[in-house]
């Protein structure tokens, strides 16, 4: 039986489907511009930006416990995508166009758009803490899942199922990594043994050898994803050991700090 067979006889994805289709007969210029849109504020450029201004500009604890807690958010959903192996819409509907395919690379459930964005815009909510936010917090990342299912490169369960996901890690691991960051006696062990197993992990994960080009390509995305999570708990360590600027002054010394912060890893 074809993976397109296979996936066409559960009864979950006939509905789902169905919805893809709908919208791929409803689409226009208009809605593909919109869409592509909303998928991007579901993308890694906008967490980075923000993170770091958080980081270097309100609270170096607040950002760091953000930045981990999408870091594993993210290494969640690709090893979820790796035991599951869900084909993505358009690989698997001859009439689905998919749009925006430079970010739908490799196996398709849970949605890692949808779920970074519920894991990200909810534990903005903390900071924020205003009422108007609250519902941002919580329809933008539907938004954001509802954008990859019209752009044909995820199923309605896909998108379901990042987002329950997003909200578990905003809800439970934004406040145990806040506590074990506020613990400064554990902060240093824990961090170097956590950077020590995601190097292990990374090193792993370059010995193994993927058997079609999806598995390929998230396998490449959970390397990055470890290796950069090794690096950050890497950082927590040595910064112990270092004076860290502090996070006050007017705006002139905000904004230059900012810049020399997000900009000097690029250089």
């Amino acid at each position: 039986m074809s993976v397109a067979a296979a996936v066409s006889s559960v009864p979950l994805f006939e509905s789902s489907i169905q919805t893809v289709l709908y919208f791929q007969d409803h689409a226009t210029a208009f809605l593909d511009s919109l869409f592509t849109i909303i998928t991007m504020l579901g993308e890694q450029e906008i967490f980075i930006a923000v993170i770091c201004f958080v980081f270097w500009n309100i609270s170096r604890e607040t950002g760091i416990t953000m930045g981990l807690t999408l870091l594993l958010s993210t290494v969640s959903n690709i090893v979820l995508k790796l035991i599951w192996q869900v084909p993505r819409p358009y690989r698997v509907i001859a009439s689905v166009q998919g749009k925006r395919l430079t970010t739908a690379g490799g196996y398709a459930l849970p949605s890692g758009h949808t779920q970074s964005a519920a894991t990200f815009y909810m534990q903005l909510n903390g900071l924020v803490k205003k009422r108007w936010y609250a519902l941002v917090a919580v329809v933008l990342p539907l938004l954001v899942g509802l954008s990859r299912v019209y752009l044909g490169v995820h199923w309605p369960l896909d998108t379901a199922l990042g987002y329950l996901l997003g909200i578990c890690f905003a809800i439970y691991i934004y406040p145990l990594i806040h506590r074990f960051y506020s613990a400064a006696s554990r902060r240093q062990s824990l961090s170097l043994a956590g950077a020590l197993l995601f190097a292990a992990a990374s090193v792993v994960l370059v010995l193994l050898q993927p058997e079609s080009a999806d598995a390929a390509e998230n396998v490449i995305d959970l390397l990055k994803t470890t290796a950069l999570t090794a690096g950050v708990l890497t950082a927590i360590w040595a910064a112990d050991f270092f004076p860290v600027p502090g996070t006050g002054g007017n705006f002139r010394v905000k904004a230059t700090r900012y810049l020399v912060g997000i900009l000097t890893p690029l250089i």
